[in-house]
């Protein structure tokens, strides 16, 4: 019996209510046509995809490991090419294969319809604030490129169940870079790759990485001062070389008769 694959970031993306019937619809989110994997397939592969994810709303996300069963499902005139798809990251395996509920034993129990809704409308602000393709939201950043589409600037290696990888975008740098001007930026990003880097049992979920890193650039950006290194001379900030002038000149008037101005 064939396997199963499973709509990458389901849940994040799409929320129905398990006390109702499969649902009649699904999104579709504008962003796709911002992801770089799905702007460069063929139109036929993209109906593939779109076909895809109206046939696995009604098994939460769960499609049949076979092409040519998927084929006949979507009503496709060739079978999809699934491996393609698994490697762009679109579909991921379950590791699960198909079996067959014993009519003899109970379903589970569902959760309240109270604590659906509480759980649909959760997902669905998650999903809003970040939408699983193409680049973060960022609806303050600046448009990079002619076509909106927001470049990698920095990779991470994080865990969890989005990827092993995490992009920082070239706007969100460019935020970086305006809000810790007292420090090298690029470099921190570099230092904190790193430690990322040799701490694996340390790393963060692709979620958490913003808040890891604004805690890393706000934490340097204190040590180097409020003023920062650039705006330093001699190793000393504006303040600390005010009170020294005022030292010497002090000093100065304890060592000459007379009035000192």
């Amino acid at each position: 019996m064939a396997g199963q694959l499973r709509v990458r970031n389901w849940d994040r993306w799409q929320t129905y209510r398990t006390d109702r019937k499969p649902p009649p619809w699904i999104k579709l989110y504008k962003r796709l046509l911002l992801n770089p994997d799905f702007i460069v397939l063929p139109d036929a592969e993209k109906w593939h995809l779109v076909g895809i994810w109206m046939i696995a709303s009604d098994r939460n996300g769960i499609i049949p490991d076979d092409p040519n069963v998927v084929q006949r499902l979507i009503n496709s005139d060739e079978p999809p090419p699934l491996e393609k798809f698994l490697s762009l990251q679109f579909l991921e395996k379950t590791g699960k294969r198909r079996r067959r509920r014993d009519a003899s034993k109970p379903r589970a129990r569902t959760r309240s319809p109270e604590a659906e809704a509480e759980a649909e409308a959760e997902a669905e602000a998650e999903a809003e604030a970040d939408p699983p393709y193409g680049p973060p939201a960022d609806a303050d950043g600046p448009d990079t490129s002619a076509d909106g589409f927001d470049p990698v600037a920095f990779e991470f290696p994080v865990v969890g169940s989005e990827g092993q990888r995490w992009g920082l975008v070239e706007s969100k740098l460019e935020e970086y870079r305006a809000t810790y001007p007292g420090i090298d930026v690029e470099q921190q990003l570099r230092n904190a790759r790193q430690w990322c880097v040799d701490n694996p049992r340390r790393r963060k979920t692709a979620g958490g990485m913003l808040r890891f890193l604004a805690a890393w650039l706000a934490r340097e950006q204190n040590r180097a001062g409020a003023n920062g290194p650039a705006r330093r001379a001699n190793g000393l900030s504006e303040r600390n070389r005010a009170a020294v002038d005022e030292a010497m000149r002090r000093s100065a008037a304890r060592s000459i008769p007379g009035d000192y101005e």
